[in-house]
């Protein structure tokens, strides 16, 4: 059979298979950029992957008895599962489900071979429809290219009539229990003999339980791979079975996935170019797929689960592809599969008995958290995304409400100018809604666009990374975000968790501006807080869904505020926010909503008084004063949500309460990390008195300054430096505030990174001009004492020569306390990186134990008071003295400054009505010790501050 008449149709097709593959490599390099490491640009997420025995039926029909079915046998195989999309996308998603199966060592004649004693792999790749997306290669190359492009794809279908191809893939768009309950066809055909082509079909038989997801698995994106954990369990005999090497080769035992590996041989009119349309033969099994129990997940399988390669072409010549479809992926795949090994540095694994026995026998990985990325507000999914989840997933879920969502989304596709921005669902837009302050630009900042760029639009901030730093949406709303009304109504539900004030200021969250130098009225909310729609993302778009939800973001913990020397407050980008208590804002606010008053008839009756305070303040007499009865359906969902969510936070929250107080300027994200999202069991006993020599993993810093970051100055991160890479960093830190891999915004977190990165720089000393003579013989003492470890600097504060970077040990040289080192320990990492790979956040290397503290640079020391890692001395002063010469105790939040002593002021009980924090340095992971070695570093009063007026120069 000839696939092209002539060479002219021969050249054709290679120019579209070469056009397909280089769609292919964009979105394979595009998704690389948004979450490492280079996945497949198709199935690109994968559930694991099993061993498994294929066993060839004696009984087959003895017309269907040709090439790899001709007689009866037994091979090892891999079995893949996996997603069909592109992308980490979560296994929640309506999608098309995969599976790819390698026969092992299979004897016979392969393509383009002549030798009949060939032995090799047999690959077979099936998804769960029997119909192909594409209806030729023609359409196949439009759909890679609408794909690379980042088009939606449903539209492709609605423009070129492609009524088979939609049909195809609502057909394929799915949510299963587990990927062993759905059966899975090859969609295109194989040659089988002389005169007949087949398809294939997988079809599930007797074998495992069927297991429903648990409440904890459907809030996993990786709930189908939970599933299949238990489905496939071993018990202590099989699993000591696959250490032995002990193999199976009888009948499948109770709890083993059974498929039947069927084929349909062509009828009269099916035919073989035509892609999006099924045949219409009956199936007839020749061949078992046997999955027995195992265990699946140890992270070297999972790695050679990513880095496998599958073909259509990698078969016994008596089943060569067929079509021009079939001809394409050849080329294209190989091609992939290569350019993925190079992007992640890989080698093609092995698929030899001897590898097939090894990875069987690996040990099962670590037991997954579950509640993974959960924050304060982890059900919070806005109710108005409820109903068409609750559509989707009954019997018309892949029709009629599919059919909607498809061609309302075009349209705004079609029709929207928000290039750049998140496309909006404004059909969802809550009356209410309307009534939340609006934000009032400066004339400042108004003047500054005219005279820049006359009638530049003041909304389109997404270029000024400043702004985005300051006020730009990092994610973290999705799950963490507390909707508008609520945050406004929750001070008065419950008064005593925000003492009394009505507001939210007890936790450092001051209405004090940032100088007007974007807004004159930030929607009437406090520093530290952002206002933004509801982002998710969908396909390639981010999608706004118009529930305002109020949220933390970068500048919450890293603007930092002084009172300058006429008592006015000014503020600076990367100085650490010494005002903010983010430990107390979480607890509180889980306290509030775990409070007997937190009842939907008060919450509502609440958002009433403060909607008709806004009516009334902002005399909007069109708008209703109250919400509307939808309205009150939604909230009155939404604070179930709440309440069902909060009662496990709490819980979770448990941990802090038996650990010293963090205070503001201080935050203990990765305790937050080990004990509310990796699944950690908390060594202290619930009255905190643990016996003597328990750990305490007291991980608590002070919130660093983020200038100067870039590889240069600063090779690693986090005060023990226990990452170099500057992603994991980044992303991380919004994780930290409640970011979810669905709604990260990761062009503005890599937009801010290369800021810090590279343009961010420290404010000068604004204390007036630092004495040259002073700050002359203060060098000389920096030179002889401190740059050995810290550096050294030229005349404009830059950085020439590198710090000695990583302490040796804690105990040894730095003597600092040694809580926040022994904290980071290697389990925690471990995990740490797995739930990055996880969650296609970081690399399984990202994290590592340092068990020491970095020496940084000292640009800027003037505005990171307090020192130490852990913020325990209050100014340079102190930290230039004998460890018994620094306060015992002292109060931080204090925004004014002390110029004599290099550092904010400490022995003062109040300033500004604001509340300050009594710093206990005997409590555990508060020690003041360290930072006096050489011994030889004594400073009199004078040598002290003549070194400080150099480092103020920094």
């Amino acid at each position: 059979m000839s696939l092209h008449d002539n060479e002219q149709g021969a050249d054709a097709d290679q120019r579209r298979a070469d056009a397909i593959y280089k769609s292919a490599e964009t979105i394979v390099r595009r998704e690389l950029a948004v979450a490492p490491p280079a996945r497949r640009d198709q199935h690109a997420k994968h559930h694991g992957s099993l061993w498994a025995y294929f066993d060839v039926l004696p009984d087959a029909p003895a017309h269907l008895r040709h090439g790899l079915f001709a007689q009866p046998g037994h091979y090892r195989a891999w079995v893949r599962f996996s997603n069909s999309n592109t992308g980490s996308k979560p296994d929640t998603t309506l999608d098309g489900r995969g599976v790819a199966i390698k026969l092992l060592d299979v004897p016979g004649r392969r393509r383009d071979s002549q030798d009949v004693g060939d032995r090799g792999p047999q690959d077979f790749i099936l998804l769960n429809h029997s119909a192909f997306f594409a209806r030729d290669l023609e359409d196949m190359q439009q759909i890679f290219a609408w794909q690379a492009a980042g088009k939606f794809l449903p539209f492709y279908f609605f423009r070129h009539f492609r009524r088979h191809g939609l049909w195809a893939i609502a057909k394929l768009a799915t949510r299963p229990d587990s990927p062993l309950d759905l059966t899975y066809y090859s969609q295109l055909p194989f040659a089988y003999d002389a005169e007949r082509a087949i398809k294939y079909r997988l079809r599930p038989l007797t074998g495992v339980e069927r297991l429903k997801p648990t409440p904890a698995e459907k809030r996993s994106k990786d709930h189908l791979r939970h599933v299949l954990r238990r489905q496939l369990r071993p018990n202590e005999q099989d699993r000591s079975a696959a250490q032995q090497s002990i193999e199976r080769t009888d009948d499948s035992q109770p709890g083993d996935a059974v498929f039947a590996f069927e084929v349909q041989p062509q009828t009269a009119g099916d035919d073989l170019e035509r892609g999006d349309v099924s045949w219409t033969g009956p199936f007839t099994p020749v061949a078992l797929l046997r999955i027995p129990r195992q265990d699946f997940d140890h992270p070297e399988r999972m790695a050679f689960a990513e880095n496998m390669s599958f073909s259509v072409w990698n078969s016994l010549q008596a089943h060569t592809p067929l079509g021009r479809l079939n001809w394409a992926r050849g080329p294209v795949y190989a091609r992939v599969q290569a350019l993925r090994n190079v992007l992640n540095r890989v080698q093609p694994p092995v698929y030899s008995a001897e590898e097939w026995l090894r990875l069987r026998a690996l040990p099962p990985g670590p037991e997954p958290a579950l509640d993974e990325l959960a924050d304060v507000m982890a059900t919070l999914t806005p109710p108005v995304l409820g109903l068409p989840t609750r559509l989707l997933r009954s019997r018309l879920g892949p029709y009629v409400p599919a059919l909607l969502l498809v061609m309302i989304l075009s349209c705004v596709v079609m029709f929207s100018n928000s290039v750049g921005k998140p496309l909006s669902l404004d059909f969802l837009t809550l009356p209410s809604e309307r009534l939340i302050p609006t934000a009032t630009y400066s004339t400042r900042y108004l003047d500054k666009l005219r005279k820049k760029r006359p009638g530049y639009d003041p909304e389109g901030q997404a270029d000024d990374a400043v702004w985005l730093f300051r006020y730009g949406s990092m994610g973290a709303e999705f799950s963490a975000g507390i909707p508008y009304w609520i945050y406004r109504a929750l001070p008065r539900i419950a008064p005593d968790k925000f003492d009394d004030k009505g507001d939210w200021s007890t936790f450092g969250l001051t209405h004090a501006r940032d100088d007007d130098e974007y807004y004159a009225d930030y929607h009437g909310l406090p520093r530290g807080l952002v206002l933004s729609d509801t982002i998710v993302r969908f396909g390639n778009h981010d999608l706004g869904v118009p529930l305002k939800r109020v949220a933390l973001n970068c500048s919450s913990c890293h603007r930092g505020e002084f009172i300058d020397r006429e008592g006015k407050s000014q503020f600076i980008d990367g100085m650490p926010n010494l005002a903010f208590d983010a430990a107390a804002f979480k607890r509180q606010t889980v306290a509030a909503f775990t409070d007997a008053r937190f009842t939907v008839a008060r919450v509502l009756g609440a958002i009433d008084e403060v909607l008709a305070e806004e009516h009334h303040k902002q005399n909007r007499s069109g708008e209703p004063p109250r919400l509307t009865a939808s309205e009150r359906l939604i909230y009155t969902r939404m604070v179930q949500f709440i309440q069902a969510g909060s009662q496990k936070k709490e819980e979770l929250l448990g941990w802090q309460d038996r650990r010293p107080d963090n205070g503001p300027g201080r935050l203990d994200a990765f305790g937050a990390l080990r004990f509310e999202s990796l699944g950690f069991v908390d060594p202290l006993p619930s009255d905190g008195a643990a016996p003597q020599g328990t750990p305490q993993l007291i991980a608590t810093v002070d919130l660093p300054s983020i200038w100067n970051q870039s590889p240069r100055d600063r090779p690693r991160h986090h005060y023990d430096g226990n990452t170099a890479d500057a992603r994991a960093r980044n992303v991380g830190a919004i994780v930290g505030v409640g970011g979810h891999p669905l709604s990260v915004r990761y062009e503005n977190v890599k937009r801010i990174g290369e800021w810090i990165d590279n343009e961010l720089k420290p404010a000068p000393y604004p204390f007036g001009s630092v004495d040259r003579q002073s700050a002359a013989v203060g060098q000389q003492i920096y030179e002889a004492q401190c740059a050995g470890c810290h550096g050294r600097y030229d005349r404009a504060g830059q950085l020439v020569s590198p710090t000695k970077c990583m302490s040796v040990a804690t105990e040894d040289l730095a003597r600092t306390d040694s809580e926040r080192a022994r904290a980071v320990d290697q389990p925690f990492v471990e995990k740490l990186n797995q739930f990055g790979v996880r969650n296609g956040l970081w690399e399984t290397t990202s994290f590592s134990a340092s068990r020491g503290y970095l020496c940084p640079p000292l640009d800027g020391i003037w505005a990171r008071a307090p020192y130490l890692h852990n913020g325990s001395v209050p100014t340079l002063d102190h930290l230039l003295r004998k460890p018994e010469e620094r306060p015992a105790k002292f109060l931080r939040g204090n925004p004014r400054y002390d110029t004599e002593h290099g550092g904010f002021v400490f022995d003062e009980a109040s300033v500004a009505g604001r509340s300050l924090f009594t710093f206990d340095t005997s409590a555990p992971g508060n020690s003041n010790q360290g930072h006096d070695r050489p011994e030889q570093l004594v400073l009199d009063a004078t040598q002290r501050r003549f070194l400080i007026a150099y480092l103020y120069s920094l």
